[in-house]
């Protein structure tokens, strides 16, 4: 959002507005200027915002970024702006997915302007930040006194618990929903046909972008006032309200009718492209957990969110198994939990009426976190603090009434004490984002932070197959597998690199185990096929190759293995019939139209073998090994 052109100000008068603030903060019995405020409050946000990000400048890309972004079709070619929204946000051969095309168009964007410069990105990366803490300011600027928005918007702007959000390039995605949903809150108070148009840009950054249907419920519900009936203005006296939501909802039932179309909108674009893929794979914390052992484990928590939110000075990149660990019965941090949960509905409840505003921020927390709050379904993660970028609105509201409250008490206090955590939360924000500058600092943060976390010996195990060093990698992987062994991960991306090592037979053991952990993973069952068939187990390998294409329809791999496997088994018919179904779904692909040619010739049909073969040259541009398979089948060639 932007300011009103009429508050707008010029260059000669931004340095004295922005002492005229200093001197209203510093000076005892000053009160600030609600016209300084307005004026000038939003550009101090915006650039405290920026600045406190700053060495955000000299990182690179860390681990997502790569899968994401390098070598992603999507993003290093400027056509990847209108095909990300027919395409997941993974990549293939992951096999969840996530919808998010506008992320993805943004980063094409990002590569066609910048060639691919990671510090480009991580300065569009600050602005989305700074637009994203300006429209918190102009949201806590409608519902609180000017000095408590603005103290709203600079701890939202400096709140540590964002940097996994602001340094990583991926976690672009965290600003441009809380932009785009706080943007839709504001043209959703004024009735604007905006509101639906800024709903869905939310919900195309990212699907967490659902819960603003659910903020703009809880804004009608809370925030919407009308006189009693009877109620007399008289001069002095406060007039009494009511709520009349019911009103404001028949009188806005268009509006929530379009917001209605653009979820049905985006679910039938959900349901177009992940048909075939998962839309989401649940957190390893939760594979083989029970309803009971997951709510549970979600009451342990709380505590976490709490803390993360009001003094997040401890921070993680991990917080997997052994760092949060399934807990299966009631423990004192699952009570902790529970009672923190409590606290929380009963102070909504008593501030309902009386503090509305109050009540509105403490409810935002639990919408805001719904998606990934484990407490409905297993979401992809047990907690992550770039989760908690948009939760964190709701929680800066709240301790923005508090220190609006405080203030009409004594105002100098409460700026001064503000001041100070803003202080504190800016100085660990700047000392945290280092930590995602390149693999190996984001691997060795992990490790010196928590020892004892799998995920950080398996980060390591990557980072260090990336450079090369495969017995290193082992070792990393063999630490992870000791510590836990629910992830398929630790015994799939073992097995790859056991398969550079030339161990076939220990790879084949791995992913034997990699299956009793995933028996539906294409990726895992696809390397198995692989494994199997270079170590001539053609029956394996066919087996492992129909397990990945019944969960990946469209791999051509799959389909070339049990073509090969069929044909060393000397099974022409299983060969025949796997290349020809896997030419309805690729008739343009050469390593197909090469294999049913090998069939045909086989079978002794010479004539369609060679019409399949000049294709196939035809389709790969002249591969030898599809030059010599014509040369075979015109009987030119032995």
């Amino acid at each position: 959002m932007v300011p009103d052109a009429s508050v707008v100000p010029g260059a000669s008068t931004f340095v004295p507005g922005i002492r005229s603030l200093v001197r209203a903060a510093t000076v005892p019995g000053m009160l600030p200027d609600r016209m300084i405020l307005r004026r000038y409050a939003p550009f101090v946000v915006a650039l405290v915002s920026i600045l406190v990000y700053a060495n955000a400048l000299a990182n690179g890309y860390v681990l997502d970024d790569r899968g994401v972004l390098l070598g992603n079709p999507l993003v290093s070619s400027l056509s990847g702006v209108w095909k990300a929204f027919a395409s997941p946000y993974w990549p293939l051969p992951n096999t969840g997915g996530q919808y998010r095309p506008l992320a993805i168009a943004s980063f094409a964007i990002d590569w066609a302007a910048s060639g691919g410069a990671a510090w480009w990105m991580h300065a569009v990366n600050m602005l989305w930040h700074a637009a994203a803490s300006v429209a918190v300011y102009m949201l806590a600027a409608e519902l609180l006194a000017p000095a408590a928005a603005l103290a709203v918007g600079l701890l939202f702007g400096v709140h540590p618990v964002h940097v996994e959000a602001v340094a990583n390039v991926v976690g672009r995605l965290e600003p441009m929903v809380a932009f785009f949903g706080v943007s839709a809150i504001l043209a959703h108070r004024r009735g604007s046909r905006w509101a639906p148009a800024l709903f869905m840009l939310a919900l195309l950054s990212k699907e967490s972008g659902i819960v603003v249907l659910g903020l703009f419920i809880a804004h009608d519900l809370l925030l919407v006032k009308r006189p009693l009936p009877g109620a007399r203005e008289d001069a002095g006296a406060q007039i009494k309200t009511a709520p009349r939501w019911l009103d404001f909802f028949r009188d806005r039932r268009a509006l929530y009718g379009w917001y209605a179309g653009v979820v049905c909108v985006w679910a039938a674009a959900l349901f177009a492209v992940f048909r075939e893929r998962y839309f989401s794979v649940p957190a390893t914390t939760f594979i083989g957990a029970s309803t009971g052992e997951r709510l549970l484990t979600v009451a342990t928590i709380v505590p976490h969110y709490v803390r993360l939110l009001l003094a997040p000075l401890d921070l993680s990149a991990d917080y997997y198994p052994r760092v949060i660990e399934l807990v299966s019965g009631v423990t004192p941090s699952a009570l902790l939990g529970l009672v923190l949960a409590l606290a929380l509905g009963i102070a909504v409840r008593r501030a309902w009426r009386p503090a509305p505003e109050l009540a509105f921020g403490l409810l935002w927390v639990p919408i805001a976190l719904s998606p990934v709050s484990n407490v409905f379904f297993a979401s992809g993660v047990a907690v992550a603090e770039r989760t908690l970028y948009l939760p964190s609105i709701g929680a800066m509201l709240a301790l923005g009434w508090v220190f609006q409250l405080t203030a009409r008490q004594n105002m100098r206090p409460a700026i001064l004490f503000s001041a100070a955590v803003m202080m504190l939360f800016a100085v660990r924000t700047w000392t945290r984002t280092p930590a995602w500058h390149d693999d190996k600092t984001y691997v060795l943060t992990l490790l010196r932070d928590h020892p004892e976390s799998y995920r950080g010996h398996l980060v390591a195990g990557r980072v260090l197959a990336n450079r090369g060093d495969l017995a290193g990698a082992a070792a990393e992987y063999a630490s992870a597998r000791s510590l836990f062994q629910r992830d398929p991960a630790v015994f799939y991306e073992a097995a790859s690199v056991e398969v550079m090592r030339d161990d076939l037979p220990r790879a084949d053991l791995l992913l034997d185990s990699a299956f009793l952990v995933t028996p539906k993973s294409p990726a895992v069952n696809m390397l198995h096929a692989d494994v199997r068939f270079a170590r001539r187990n053609y029956r394996g390998a066919i087996n492992s190759a129909r397990l990945a294409l019944s969960a990946a329809p469209d791999s051509m791999r799959a389909i070339v293995i049990i073509g090969l496997s069929a044909r060393a088994l000397s099974d022409t018919a299983l060969a025949e019939s796997a290349y020809h179904d896997g030419l309805k779904r690729h008739p343009n692909a050469w390593e197909l139209r090469a294999g049913y040619a090998d069939v045909l010739l086989a079978k002794g049909d010479s004539a369609a073998a060679l019409s399949e073969a000049t294709r196939a040259v035809a389709l790969s541009r002249g591969e030898p090994i599809t030059i010599a398979l014509r040369e075979r089948a015109s009987g030119r060639m032995p």
